[in-house]
């Protein structure tokens, strides 16, 4: 287990979990907003089989075909010497015997089984967060109540990423395929606008990659020997022991993260904004793309709710209300969404 709760319990909450979801690139989802979650991505689309071609066809012993023991059969069925031997392509000489038919090359996609290889070629480092307790939530007035109750958590010693996961170390992963392409999509209101979604636009490699629901970016993690972050350990991260109001500390928000009126319509390059940065040196935990954490949404005085939705944290390039980008803003949305404010990041 990497964190345990306990309630401060100042009011319960009536809230049920009600299903909420939304697709497209329309407006963002506000907190209570609801709408049709999209199909999840085909689970089986990468085939991670280690199965192998086998060769065919059997070497021929010295003598089988009638030659010597310093002769090897050749590809036409005659006898020549041993250091002459050719093969004919497509084959391949077995212990200086017969010619056979070459086993077909097996290119592997490296797996969880090698991290650090992975990593190396991968954009983005991690810092390490070290564990402890503080109190996660906020019943401060004019915050949505599923902020509350505050509550007591106590985490463990894990590693973040320090930007969000950019197209392009995404690409690298769909180029593997081990992971699905991001979906396209236009705003709806603008149809002639350029499209939001990052991935596939060769000037945007360095900014997020966005419109993945929460299994390609589990399928992303995992594929990198990571996880998603829960949501318990993003809002640590964001604020800290002290419980920072933002990520950067108590200033109001302006020139510290990528939000509406410093966005132009689309997300930032990741890592643009080190003012808004935690003590730890995470970017980006406030605006740019919401992220994805491995945690179902569930009101905090009900944590085993039944709920399928997944919880995303941390506002985006559409907000510009200071409080969609405090540390303790919740937000929530089926597992198949795919939309151009959600990206993620990974711990381990």
């Amino acid at each position: 287990m990497r964190h345990t709760h306990t309630l401060w319990v100042s009011f319960a909450l009536a809230s049920a979990c009600a299903p909420v979801g939304y697709t497209g690139c329309g407006s963002p989802p506000s907190r209570s907003s609801t709408a049709a979650a999209a199909t999840s991505p085909d689970e089986g689309a990468h085939d991670r089989s280690k199965d192998r071609a086998t060769q065919t066809g059997v070497p021929q012993e010295a003598g089988a075909l009638g030659c010597s023991a310093d002769q090897a059969s050749s590809s036409d069925g005659g006898c020549v010497p041993r250091a002459e031997a050719t093969c004919a392509d497509g084959t391949q000489r077995v212990d200086g015997g017969a010619c056979v038919v070459s086993a077909t090359p097996v290119v592997e996609v490296p797996g969880p089984r090698d991290p650090a290889a992975i990593q190396a070629a991968l954009v983005g480092a991690m810092r390490r967060i070290r564990g402890g307790s503080f109190k996660m939530g906020s019943e401060e007035a004019g915050l949505s109540e599923d902020q509350g109750p505050v509550h007591a958590v106590t985490i463990e010693s894990f590693e973040l990423d320090v930007s969000e996961v950019t197209v392009e170390a995404y690409a690298k992963c769909v180029e593997a395929n081990a992971c699905l392409a991001p979906l396209k999509e236009r705003l709806s209101t603008e149809p002639a606008a350029e499209a939001m979604c990052n991935f596939g636009h060769e000037k945007r490699s360095r900014q997020p990659v966005n419109c993945v629901s929460w299994d390609d970016a589990q399928r992303y993690c995992k594929w990198t020997g990571k996880r998603l972050p829960t949501e318990a350990e993003w809002e640590y991260a964001a604020r800290g022991r002290a419980g920072r109001r933002y990520p950067w500390g108590k200033a109001v928000p302006a020139d510290q993260l990528c939000s509406r009126r410093r966005s132009n319509g689309i997300s930032c390059e990741v890592g643009s904004f080190p003012a808004g940065n935690t003590p730890e040196g995470i970017s980006d935990l406030a605006g740019n793309v919401s992220e994805w954490t491995e945690s179902v949404y569930c009101p905090y005085s009900e944590p085993t709710c039944r709920s399928t939705l997944r919880a995303h944290r941390g506002g985006s390039f559409y907000n510009d209300h200071e409080v969609d980008f405090r540390g303790t803003e919740r937000r929530r949305a089926a597992p198949g969404t795919r939309h151009s404010s959600i990206g993620f990041r990974c711990a381990r």
